[in-house]
Order: C-alpha cells, then sequence, then structure tokens
C-alpha cells in the first residue's frame, strides 16, 4: 500500500491504475471545499484540473497502459461531455536542436544559391 498524498486537502482517493503503477482518482484541494483529479505517477501528483482551463468538473475515471485517461467534464456551453485524454510525449531537446542546424544549414544554401556570381569576364 503507497500514501498517495492529496493536493494539498486532507483526503484523496484512487478510482483507477494501470500496470505501470500511474494512477488516477480525486483529491481535495486547500480548504476542502474542492476536489480535482490527479494523476499520481513516479511518487509525485499531477493536478489534472489545470490542465484544461475551459472546462469545468473534470472528473478522471480510469486510466490505461497507453496512458489514455477517460473522464467526464462540463463544457463551457454547460454541456457534460466524456473525454479521453492521450499523453503527448515531448519532443527530446537534442533532435530538436538538431533539426534547427539543419534548417540554418537548408536556409544558408538557399541564400547563397540566390547570390549574383561576381565573375568578370
Amino acid at each position: 500500500m503507497v500514501d498517495l498524498g492529496t493536493l494539498g486537502g486532507t483526503r484523496s482517493f484512487a478510482v483507477g491504475i494501470n500496470s505501470f503503477g500511474q494512477v488516477i482518482g480525486t483529491s481535495d484541494i486547500v480548504g476542502d471545499k474542492v476536489q480535482h483529479s490527479f494523476l499520481y505517477s513516479d511518487g509525485r501528483m499531477l493536478d489534472l484540473t489545470a490542465l484544461f482551463p475551459n472546462l469545468t468538473n473534470f472528473i478522471a475515471a480510469g486510466i490505461n497502459d497507453a496512458m489514455r485517461i477517460i473522464g467526464s467534464a462540463v463544457t463551457p456551453g454547460g454541456l457534460e461531455r466524456g473525454l479521453i485524454v492521450s499523453a503527448v510525449p515531448e519532443p527530446d531537446g537534442g533532435l530538436l536542436a538538431l533539426a534547427g542546424l539543419a534548417a540554418l544549414g537548408v536556409g544558408t544554401q538557399m541564400r547563397r544559391a540566390r547570390r549574383p556570381s561576381k565573375r568578370t569576364i
């Protein structure tokens, strides 16, 4: 058994877990007047409600091994909708740097190709 902690309140409740030990649930926030959904992974609790500022009453109900989270929320128009949230991995910084250098190299070659030659006859 693992104490997951809370998002600042006094209680939290786990509602789903995947085979990697990632847990979905709800937790009281400071003041214990509101609960937010959370993802617990690698010893840290992430407030999922903060990821969806345009939705209210986001409730996470489960998580699978592809880290897809199912739940529901209320839209700005007041409609309750089911959700499937997929994690998007951050690109590797090294790959981004390599892509940036490649773009600079291509840009330099294109500028050189456009310059008129300075040949004298």
